[in-house]
């Protein structure tokens, strides 16, 4: 299914935004309950934002994935992850976070995520 989805994004036009999100949300999900990779879905529900961001099912998915895995773990796990997969997101996640700074929990959240991905590839994690 991983497979198929990337292979998808690649026909896919280029002015489809829609499919592609579709497709990462898709990604996601398959690293949520099937791969059971969270921090991976944190980086798919990221790059979705990042190509639509007013698309309302990413921001569910994305709180829907804090609630249930906790945003330190997650960030415990983000700071294991490849440094290859991390960087290309590191601006989103600044990004979101001035977005929604005025969030105060938010902001936390966004910052222990800041740091984790800073740390990814140094095979540390706090």
């Amino acid at each position: 299914a991983v497979d198929l989805c990337y292979r998808l994004m690649r026909v896919v036009e280029a002015d489809r935004a829609d499919l592609r999100v579709t497709y990462r949300l898709t990604l996601g999900e398959i690293h949520v309950y099937g791969v059971r990779r969270p921090a991976a879905a944190l980086l798919h529900y990221l790059e979705a934002v990042r190509l639509l961001p007013a698309y309302a099912l990413t921001y569910t998915l994305l709180q829907e994935l804090v609630e249930a895995q906790g945003w330190r773990a997650l960030a415990d796990e983000l700071a294991r992850l490849p440094d290859d997969e991390v960087a290309p997101l590191r601006a989103l996640i600044d990004a979101l976070g001035e977005a929604l700074a005025a969030n105060e929990a938010v902001d936390e959240a966004l910052g222990v995520f800041r740091a984790a991905a800073i740390r990814s590839g140094s095979g540390t994690a706090a």
